[in-house]
């Protein structure tokens, strides 16, 4: 004799098991992606905390500031000890650019003054001679001579903006000392 039995509630047993392996599954996939997340987040911490400090930095401009370089990755801190010490270079060769602006700015304003005060000169005497046709040659001759005196310092004064322009600076042996009061004296 066969027994016949109804195969219904296995297979409601079989559905319930599966679905509760199905929400656990769910469940262990969404807890293990939060874990992740929370676990990816505590890790990186210390990167983000550096990125904000360097982000503050370049918003600010200001090269005094430096990283922290204390935290629990060894890796993070080699990090901000090399943008540290890029900072540092950056700060030396922000002041260096800095001097050699001011260094150019007051080089071109005594060019100009170099230039333009014989220039003026020259520019006076060519007026005197025009408007004066009555001078005597003497008088001629003596202009004409300053003239010519202040182009020879123009030139003088291009000739050594050019050396300056070729890199050929002067060297400390081509310079001496003068008595200021003695010069003076001779110019008076």
């Amino acid at each position: 004799m066969l027994f016949r039995s109804s195969l219904a509630p296995i297979e409601a047993r079989i559905v319930f098991l599966r679905n509760r392996a199905i929400l656990v599954g769910v469940v262990a996939v969404v807890a293990s992606a939060l874990f992740g997340v929370l676990l990816a987040r505590a890790v990186t911490r210390p990167l983000r905390r550096l990125r904000d400090e360097a982000m503050a930095i370049r918003s600010t401009e200001d090269l005094d500031r430096r990283l922290e370089v204390v935290s629990s990755a060894a890796e993070v801190d080699e990090v901000a000890s090399v943008l540290n010490n890029m900072l540092d270079r950056l700060e030396t060769e922000t002041g260096r650019t800095s001097q050699s602006l001011e260094a150019a700015r007051a080089f071109a304003s005594d060019a100009t003054h170099e230039l333009r005060t014989p220039l003026t000169a020259v520019a006076n005497n060519v007026e005197i001679l025009m408007r004066h046709p009555e001078l005597t040659a003497e008088e001629r001759h003596e202009i004409l001579s300053e003239i010519n005196e202040r182009q020879g310092a123009v030139t003088k004064v291009l000739g050594t903006l050019r050396d300056l322009a070729r890199g050929d600076l002067p060297v400390a042996g081509q310079w001496q000392q003068v008595d200021l009061a003695e010069l003076a004296d001779t110019a008076i």
